[in-house]
């Protein structure tokens, strides 16, 4: 299937369904900042039981999606029992993509397509086990992964106007060094919800307009200037 079909079919999917996918995401993000403000405790938690469950728990709706049924907000709290395993799959995947990371990166990236599907099998498998999910992901990528990664690339115009838009915040407000505003856009661009975000590339946008929505609130709020504000809140 060429790339633009994909594209097409996931738009199709999550039409009429954006509503309710952005308050699923709000309320994993409340529930996790809430964790973080908890000291030891809610870290502790929300790397072994949050994180994992939330994750495994995205992909089930999203894969339910594709069988035409609607998200709720309550499937995201469905699945807490399967953070353990969800847990296990992430650590391996970290683990053995760290290592092969030693060989000079480029193994790293390669093993880290072929172990992309694993929380996917494990969410559709519950029954067995992190390695095996690993497993079968590496048959299933076998062939596949430089697919995957073009597909991956597809998107990159959308990172770099993150980094566009950040930087336009940075020239706006901190009046850096030309330098360290690239460097900085870069790394917003990069940063590590983008990372995890990869395959769940419609929340991309929500990295594009943050800095403009803060760069808007600002001057609202230092300059009372609400043009920009309200353009923000249109787009």
């Amino acid at each position: 299937m060429e790339r633009a079909q994909l594209k097409a079919m996931a738009k199709s999917q999550i039409k009429g369904n954006v509503g309710m996918l952005f308050l699923i995401s709000l309320v994993s993000a409340l529930v996790s900042a809430v964790a973080n403000v908890i000291p030891v405790v809610g870290s502790v938690v929300m790397v072994f039981v949050i994180t994992p469950a939330f994750a495994i728990a995205t992909i089930i709706i999203y894969l339910n999606m594709t069988a035409g049924v609607k998200p709720t907000v309550s499937e995201l709290f469905n699945h807490f029992n399967k953070f353990w395993a969800a847990f296990k799959v992430t650590f391996f995947q970290g683990l053995f993509v760290a290592l092969w990371s030693l060989l000079f990166y480029i193994p790293g990236i390669i093993k880290a397509y072929s172990y992309s599907m694993a929380m996917y099998i494990q969410a559709e498998n519950p029954e067995i086990g992190s390695l095996e999910a690993i497993n079968r992901s590496k048959q299933m990528m076998n062939g596949h992964k430089m697919e995957l990664f073009v597909l991956d690339l597809s998107f990159i115009g959308w990172y770099l106007l993150c980094g566009l838009t950040f930087g336009i915040y940075l020239d706006a407000t901190r009046k850096r060094n030309p330098v360290a505003t690239v460097i900085f856009s870069t790394m917003y661009a990069l940063c590590a919800y983008a990372v995890v975000q990869q395959h769940n590339t419609m929340w991309i946008d929500a990295l594009l307009f943050l800095p403009i929505l803060v760069l808007a609130l600002e001057n609202l709020i230092n300059k009372k200037k609400y043009i920009l504000f309200l353009r923000t809140k249109v787009c």
